[in-house]
């Protein structure tokens, strides 16, 4: 096998990997963004952002994830699954927009 077919099969691979991180992203609601690619792609030139441009974004929640109190496990985790827990990611999504949900056991809980 000579370098050049070798190297043809690495950047295959590479953007298979690629290709199945994205459906993966796309399946769980998410987006690598241009960025995000390029780096998991092996790009490693982004366009500087300085320190004034970063200290002005301001929150987006429909965009970007927040964690703490609605981190939630789903049916789709085996473990709460095995717990009981038969919510599934809509109920989560709907928990952390301020909804009402049961839990295991029968217990209601919502955010304030």
């Amino acid at each position: 096998m000579d370098m050049r077919s070798l190297a043809l099969k690495f950047k295959l691979l590479q953007t298979g990997v690629l290709l199945g991180l994205s459906v993966l992203a796309a399946a769980a609601g998410l987006s690598l963004g241009p960025h995000r690619a390029r780096a998991l792609a092996g790009e490693t030139k982004q366009s500087p952002v300085s320190t004034r441009q970063s200290a002005t974004i301001t929150p987006d929640p429909l965009r970007n994830a927040y964690f703490g109190d609605l981190h939630v496990h789903t049916s789709w985790s085996l473990d709460a699954y095995g717990l009981g827990n038969r919510n599934d990611p809509r109920m989560a999504y709907r928990y952390g927009r301020g909804d009402a949900i049961v839990l295991p056991g029968g217990v209601r809980s919502q955010l304030k």
